[in-house]
């Protein structure tokens, strides 16, 4: 259940819709999927994932973590009170730094497309090759929840700066 990619300044970053996105996308869950084992309907489902700031009930997080089988959630929560006093440097990102972040991703998601073809040519998949798969994955994942938290933070940066010029 665990995911040992996910830092602290990855997810302290993220704003709740993010985290919550990440969640559910680390399941391999379908909306479908999700919603029948959450119980929810589509427009909870919209809710709990738009920029709405729509949070699940209580009752519902430790739920949603083990339908998701990971725990991203309480990860975001628990990072976000442990370093809520501190200011978490964050990159703003440029025109050139996007274009060097998405390279990067492309990159990284090509070294998992080697492996994976690589892995299957014999028809199977091994535990050594799985743990390898995750291992390659896990970078990915890492370069996305990095730049996530760092256009998070700008843009919550920016949307201050629109709110205090109106």
């Amino acid at each position: 259940m665990e995911h040992s990619f996910v830092d602290a300044k990855t997810l302290a970053g993220l704003a709740p819709e993010d985290a919550f996105k990440q969640a559910f996308a680390l399941s391999g869950l379908t909306q479908q999927q999700l919603m029948e084992r959450m119980g929810w309907k589509i427009d909870k489902t919209r809710r709990v994932f738009a920029t709405g700031r729509y949070f699940p009930s209580y009752e519902e997080l430790p739920k949603f973590c083990t339908v998701v089988g990971n725990t991203i959630i309480l990860k975001w929560l628990q990072f976000n009170v442990l370093l809520a006093d501190q200011d978490m440097e964050h990159v703003d990102i440029d025109c050139q730094e996007l274009i060097m972040r998405a390279g990067e991703l492309y990159s990284e998601v090509g070294d998992v497309g080697q492996y994976a073809a690589k892995a299957i040519e014999d028809g199977k998949l091994d535990l050594k090759e799985i743990r390898k798969l995750k291992e390659e994955v896990g970078q990915v994942a890492t370069k996305a929840f990095e730049t996530l938290g760092d256009l998070g933070a700008m843009e919550r940066k920016l949307k201050g700066q629109t709110t205090k010029g109106e």
